[in-house]
C-alpha cells in the first residue's frame, strides 16, 4: 500500500477558507476548495501498472515516479478541488482525469481513455473566470491616494511603501473577484477586488474593513518562465 502526502506543498496556498465553486475534470486545473485533507484512492483494474499525476493550479501536470501495479490501489492525501491524471506506465497513455471532492474520492481505472484532442482555432476550451481574473490581476498597481505600490505576479504580491520594499506575500485566487494572501507575520487577509474602467481596480481588505481604495494599473509584468535543467 502506498501513501502520498501533499499537505506540505499545499499548506502555503490554502489561505482562503470556504471558497465557493466547483471544477469539472475536462482539462481542469487544481483549485483550493477546502482546508480538510481528503484521502483518495485510485483502484487499478487494468492489467498494467499506472501512474497518478497531480495537475497544479496553473494547469501543468506534475509527473510522479510512483507506480501502482495491476489490481493494486494507490492512496494519497489531498484537498477538495485538486485534479489528477492517471496514465499507463511506460506508454504514458491517459487513462483518466478526475477532480477530488468529499463525494468523489474513490476512482476506478478500468480501461484506456482517448487522449484529448489538441485545441484548434474552431474548438478551444473557453477560459474560466478564475483564469481571466489571474490574467488581469498580474500587473503593477499603485494606490491613487498614497502612492503605495503592489506588484502582483507568479503567486506573489510584493509591497512597496515610499519606494522601498516592505514585504512579499503569497496569494491564492478564491474566485473571479477575490484574492487571499498571507504576509510574513502570518496574518491572513482577503482582498475583495472590483475592476473598474480606465485600468483601475477598487480593493477592500477583510477582516480589517470593507472600505474600498482605488489602485491604478501602471505596467503589466511578465510571468517568469521556469527553465528545465
Amino acid at each position: 500500500m502506498k501513501k502520498l502526502y501533499f499537505a506540505t506543498m499545499f499548506f502555503a496556498s490554502l489561505l482562503v477558507a470556504g471558497a465557493a465553486g466547483s471544477v469539472s475534470a475536462q482539462n481542469a486545473c487544481s483549485q483550493d476548495l477546502g482546508r480538510d485533507l481528503i484521502t483518495m484512492s485510485v483502484v487499478n483494474r487494468t492489467n498494467r501498472p499506472i501512474i497518478v499525476n497531480w495537475v497544479d493550479r496553473l494547469c501543468k501536470e506534475q509527473s510522479s515516479a510512483d507506480r501502482t501495479a495491476a489490481s493494486k490501489t494507490f492512496f494519497g492525501d489531498t484537498y477538495h478541488g485538486h485534479v489528477f491524471r492517471v496514465r499507463e506506465a511506460g506508454s504514458n497513455k491517459l487513462l483518466k482525469e478526475f477532480v477530488v471532492s468529499p463525494n468523489s474520492k474513490t476512482i476506478m481505472v478500468t480501461s484506456l481513455a482517448a487522449a484529448p484532442a489538441p485545441p484548434s482555432a474552431s474548438h478551444t476550451r473557453p477560459e474560466t473566470g478564475v483564469e481571466k481574473f489571474r490574467k488581469n490581476i498580474v500587473a503593477t498597481w499603485v494606490n491613487t491616494n498614497d502612492g503605495g505600490k503592489a506588484v502582483i505576479e507568479n503567486n506573489n504580491i510584493t509591497w512597496y511603501v515610499n519606494g522601498k520594499l516592505a514585504h512579499r506575500s503569497l496569494y491564492t485566487i478564491a474566485n473571479e473577484k477575490t484574492i487571499g494572501f498571507k504576509n510574513p507575520e502570518g496574518l491572513d487577509r482577503t482582498w475583495i477586488v472590483r475592476f473598474e474602467k480606465n485600468n483601475t481596480i477598487m480593493i477592500a481588505t477583510r477582516p480589517d474593513n470593507n472600505k474600498f481604495f482605488e489602485f491604478k494599473r501602471v505596467a503589466v509584468t511578465k510571468k517568469a518562465e521556469t527553465k528545465k535543467k
